[in-house]
């Protein structure tokens, strides 16, 4: 560890300078402190090596990271964004409810980029958080089901449409018969009465063929 005394800050990343020629080579206590400290580490270990640490190191990470995010800049938000599958494999559904569900809940307040991250990991996270059976799912129809409508509701660019499409044909794949009519539906029905949004009437035509095959 005293070897990891030198790095340079790169677009908000900090690349941490080492010897270590493999993940054995350092010690969970070294991780644990680089975690807490919000160092992104670059080189030969990578976010996956955090799997070796102990839950309760990734829990108190993610914690903090909770703590800081409205304060962190676009790229830390960014980073954050990213690695939300991974922090939701590694601490379970109910830290995920507690530290992830409210940032996500949030993101229509953030800046188109990273809401079109988020959207790009909608499918890896929405996997994850349907494997913790019945709980999952209800966190899944009930809140993330919500956050597509608000992007829907609130967002008007064309790309942030159109991924938010794609994870709304995503998410129904999960969603059960007897509820797919008022969670899903009803938000492309919405869409193709907006008469304040040619985009969104013209992607509802487009979601009404798409779920037509798995509804």
């Amino acid at each position: 560890f005293d070897e990891l005394i030198s790095f340079s800050h790169t677009f908000n990343n900090y690349r941490i300078c080492h010897s270590f020629a493999t993940m054995q080579e350092a010690n969970e206590t070294s991780l644990g402190l680089l975690m807490s400290n919000e160092f992104v580490l670059a080189g030969t270990i990578t976010p996956e090596s955090f799997s070796q640490m102990s839950n309760a190191d990734i829990v108190r990470s993610v914690r903090n990271k909770n703590k800081q995010y409205n304060d962190y800049d676009i790229s830390n938000k960014a980073n954050f964004i990213d690695n939300i599958p991974f922090f939701t494999k590694e601490i379970g559904l109910e830290q995920t409810v507690d530290l992830i569900l409210p940032i996500v809940s949030n993101i229509t307040k953030e800046k188109d980029a990273i809401i079109e991250r988020f959207l790009n990991i909608f499918p890896k996270f929405i996997e994850l958080i349907a494997g913790y059976g019945d709980e999952g799912y209800i966190i899944l129809r009930d809140h993330i089901v919500t956050i597509l409508r608000n992007i829907f509701e609130q967002k008007k660019e064309d790309k942030l449409l159109g991924l938010c499409g794609d994870d709304l044909v995503a998410i129904t794949k999960y969603i059960k018969e007897e509820d797919k009519g008022s969670y899903i539906l009803t938000i492309v029905i919405v869409m193709a009465h907006d008469d304040e949004n040619e985009n969104n009437r013209v992607l509802s035509v487009k979601l009404f063929n798409e779920l037509a095959l798995i509804i």
